[in-house]
């Protein structure tokens, strides 16, 4: 829950992420490449909408283009996500 998590220091919430991606999938995960923390919550335009508001019919035709990994790199996030729970 972001109103939890935001206000905690950039350490700590490195911290807590780190922690449940390593309870998810192993040790490796405590020791990323690189960490990027940011609030987007806190940017002027972005107030607390959960996702990107996109026209009808958009998922449906496009969607398998913003999932398909570019080069290696696997997209993840709300926008790229087939089911919400």
């Amino acid at each position: 829950d972001a109103r939890t998590f935001d206000p905690l220091s950039p350490e700590r919430r490195r911290d807590v992420a780190l922690a449940g991606f390593t309870a998810l999938f192993g040790d490796a995960a405590s020791d990323p490449v690189d960490y990027l923390d940011h609030c987007w919550g806190a940017g002027p335009f972005a107030p607390g909408g959960p996702t990107a508001a996109v026209p009808p019919g958009s998922w449906t035709t496009h969607g398998r283009w913003l999932r398909a990994p570019v080069d290696g790199i696997f997209w993840a996030g709300t926008e790229t996500a087939d089911r919400w729970t």
